[in-house]
């Protein structure tokens, strides 16, 4: 029944331990280095990236990743100043409402209006907290943006990400334009989507135990995220 709580952890299975801990490592740093807008940014600087989010998603893309990076290698900045500023950043730029309905899809029609906005605001902060609780892990790898393929108001944006002695791990970006701009609803790492790894572990708990087991079990795993990283829980 918790399988989904331990995948949470790290969304990748290698096929040793090394391996394991390599794609879980890389996961949160791609997906936190995501986790940015201009909010924290100087006035010119918050032009320029609302410019780059018009003319499309990989300018935005350009924009975004360089920012996270410049946060992350920032040696001034405490851990804990790090993962604020990222946080608050990921409101502005990535659709948690998509990404919440996403993974329980199926079951979305089924969930009264209360329960829906419960869920999404629980799934938000415990993604958020998952990738954050390992920001600690970047250890100065490059994040290469390589092209896009945009098809009317959807775009995928690729990347690299490198690091000395390592093989390149692949990063999708997965966009929706909205009425604000580009909104980032999905990422995939090496294939591997968020949305869809989290929609068959939540589909299984569902089916066999009901959503009110699958919020439970996403609280107790909140609460532990919580004290790891000094908050205190709000469900």
């Amino acid at each position: 029944m918790q399988v989904f709580m331990k995948q949470a952890d790290g969304l990748h299975c290698g096929r040793d331990h090394i391996a394991r801990e390599r794609r879980r490592s890389h996961l949160a740093i791609l997906t936190i280095s995501t986790l940015v807008v201009a909010i924290a940014i100087s006035a010119p600087m918050l032009a320029r990236a609302a410019s780059a989010a018009q003319t499309g998603p990989i300018n935005a893309t350009h924009a975004l990743l360089d920012r996270a990076v410049e946060i992350l290698r920032d040696h001034s900045l405490s851990l804990n100043t790090k993962r604020e500023e990222l946080k608050q950043m990921a409101a502005a730029n990535f659709d948690f409402s998509e990404m919440s309905r996403a993974t329980i899809q199926e079951h979305w029609p089924a969930l009264t209006p209360e329960q829906r906005e419960a869920f999404t605001q629980l799934f938000t902060r415990f993604i958020e907290d998952s990738y954050l609780n390992q920001i600690q892990g970047y250890a100065g790898q490059n994040i290469n943006v390589l092209r896009q393929d945009l098809e009317g108001d959807h775009a995928d944006v690729y990347s690299t990400i490198t690091g000395p002695g390592e093989d390149p791990i692949d990063l999708e970006l997965r966009f929706k334009r909205e009425a604000g701009g580009w909104k980032i609803y999905d990422v995939a790492v090496d294939d591997v989507s968020i949305t869809e790894n989290y929609r068959a572990q939540f589909d299984r708990v569902i089916r066999e135990k009901g959503f009110n087991t699958l919020m439970t079990d996403l609280r107790a795993k909140q609460r532990r995220l919580d004290a790891s990283l000094g908050e205190t829980s709000k469900d």
